[in-house]
């Protein structure tokens, strides 16, 4: 008996999980085409793609199959030539650059392998600099400057400057970065491509805390130990999704 009990107990959680699950990034047979003379190039070629909350999702492929300006697109940082995009129900594709910049500044987060720090600023400055894009008063922006830098680890290089960071602590600086306006999600661009590998451990680490947190993640990466954090992996090639692999189990930071 207990065991039947056990079992609908099972059967009504995993009911409640799917149904508070929302799609939050959609494609609709989104092209992406550039002219290049008189060659056109499909960087992407029809893709359409769901995101749910609280996903993790690595994008891979080849160099030019397009993944970069999939999460381009995902990011609002680029427009299709033609499809639709929606972002938490809202159609985004069609909106205009001051209202697109304003989505993209409250909802998305952004961590790229080149770090893209200000380096005339400190390290506090830089995790400011998007709350005080969004209007946030100065005591509120410092206040979750600090929060943020403690809780990436670097409580303690608050006044600091880029070039006097490692590699892997400037990732850091702009995953708080990323994190300040409180985004419900984070796309991240090679995160791990610039850090050796202890480096890029931790970092997958921060990630993962985020997303057992609940942030939905789309990495693009070459890194293929990245995909066993990651919930689904999409394999893209010449500008179309090839396959999809959903894992079986993510692998959980280590106690």
């Amino acid at each position: 008996m207990s065991g039947n009990v056990k079992g609908v107990e099972w059967y009504y959680a995993a009911c409640l999980e799917k149904t508070m699950k929302k799609t939050v990034l959609r494609l609709e047979k989104v092209k992406k085409h550039y002219r290049m003379g008189t060659t056109v190039v499909k960087a992407l070629d029809g893709v359409s793609v769901e995101v749910t909350s609280g996903e993790s999702v690595a994008v891979m492929g080849p160099s030019g199959s397009g993944k970069s300006t999939l999460l381009h697109i995902l990011g609002c940082l680029d427009r299709p030539t033609s499809g639709d995009m929606f972002l938490d129900g809202m159609k985004v594709s069609d909106l205009g650059e001051d209202e697109l910049a304003a989505v993209r500044n409250k909802k998305i987060g952004f961590v790229f392998q080149f770090f893209f720090l200000v380096p005339t600023l400190t390290v506090l400055e830089n995790v400011e600099l998007p709350m005080m894009f969004a209007g946030a008063d100065a005591e509120t922006q410092k206040e979750r400057a600090i929060e943020l830098l403690k809780r990436v680890g670097l409580g303690d290089r608050l006044h600091h400057k880029p070039s006097e960071l490692s590699g892997g602590q400037r990732q850091r600086v702009a995953i708080a970065r990323a994190l300040a306006n409180h985004p419900a999600i984070l796309l991240a661009d090679e995160p791990t491509g610039n850090l050796d590998s202890k480096s890029g451990s931790e970092i997958l680490g921060v990630f993962d805390e985020l997303n057992e947190e609940g942030m939905t993640l789309i990495t693009v990466t070459h890194d293929a130990s990245l995909v066993s954090h990651a919930n689904r992996v999409l394999h893209i090639k010449d500008g179309r999704i090839e396959k999809e692999e959903r894992a079986h189990t993510k692998k959980k930071k280590e106690q």
